[in-house]
């Protein structure tokens, strides 16, 4: 039996944010992560970040809406939200945000003159001036609907520079029905490339971790750039996974705690999106939740919907 967690706040965006200017017309929560004493939320349907803060003992917590952040992209740039964001928590100077576009439709040209059609991932990097550049992963996805849903930033030790997880929506990185039989979760690896992140390595999630589909991550490095601790997310399985990764051979290390959402039959976790960790011990969690996709017909659903929730694992 898995191990359920324990709610200690929740508080939904259109309260936290009704008296603050500047941001989305209707939230979707797709993403988030702290980031120093802020935490950040990304939304699917818009560009702009909510920054919000979280106050007193985690055994009860108050969690208040700060400001809504205004992002610069290029001018050309045709991002309408991301589904995904992180911070590289082992670089002492790195205070930029990396936010992932799940899949985007390119058009390249063949030797031959003829048209080819691509979906790859783009990640954006934020810098502290709100200004964006963006960039393509160099990984071919199946669909303008299945890619990347979440991200995670680490340093790599041996050249001392940043790679980027990426984590597939469908099992297998697939879509269809493929990526919907449970067990087989991927994580692809980028580095830093001239124009574009390359791709490294990729990841494949323990066996028991048999999620429906994946929906984010997060990891926490320790002091020593080794070994980090991993949670990964699931909407459609509605669980929680939490796993140690070396960092240096990129493999796992034992098979993880899979966890469940509290519940009762008037109140459900349903259409949760984004995770993060709250502390650096990895005992608390930060899980935003979208609208439910039948929430007319799924009325336990509503409580917790379009809001953001502080938990604690058992």
């Amino acid at each position: 039996m898995n191990k359920k967690l324990i709610l200690r706040a929740s508080g939904k965006f259109e309260d936290l944010f009704k008296n603050i200017k500047g941001g989305c017309a209707k939230c979707t929560p797709s993403g988030v992560v702290k980031n120093n004493d802020d935490i950040f939320v990304v939304f699917d349907n818009c560009k702009n970040i909510a920054r919000l803060a979280v106050m007193g003992p985690i055994t009860k917590p108050i969690i208040s809406g700060k400001e809504w952040l205004s992002i610069t992209l290029p001018t050309k740039s045709k991002i309408k939200g991301f589904a995904g964001v992180s911070c590289n928590s082992m670089k002492f100077n790195d205070d930029n945000l990396y936010m992932v576009v799940e899949s985007v439709k390119r058009v390249m040209k063949k030797k031959s003159g003829k048209k080819k059609i691509l979906y790859n991932g783009k990640v954006v990097i934020i810098a502290k001036n709100l200004n964006g550049k963006e960039n393509w992963l160099d990984y071919e996805l199946p669909s303008k609907v299945k890619g990347f849903e979440g991200i995670g930033i680490i340093n790599n030790q041996d050249d001392d520079q940043p790679r980027l997880l990426a984590l597939c929506e469908g099992n297998c990185c697939r879509t269809g029905i493929p990526s919907k039989i449970p067990g087989s979760g991927r994580i692809q690896v980028f580095k830093p490339g001239e124009d574009k992140w390359q791709h490294d390595l990729q990841i494949s999630l323990p066996d028991n971790v048999n999620f429906i589909d994946y929906s984010e991550l997060d990891i926490i490095a320790n002091k020593k750039g080794t070994d980090g601790s991993v949670v990964i997310l699931s909407n459609a399985s509605r669980k929680l996974w939490v796993g140690m990764l070396d960092l240096i051979n990129f493999e796992w290390q034992g098979r993880g705690v899979i966890y469940d959402f509290p519940s009762n039959k008037n109140n459900e976790f349903c259409n949760v999106k984004g995770v993060a960790w709250l502390d650096d011990k990895c005992q608390k969690v930060i899980v935003v939740s979208s609208s439910s996709k039948n929430s007319k017909k799924d009325l336990e659903c509503k409580y917790y919907e379009q809001a953001i929730h502080l938990l604690e694992l058992p």
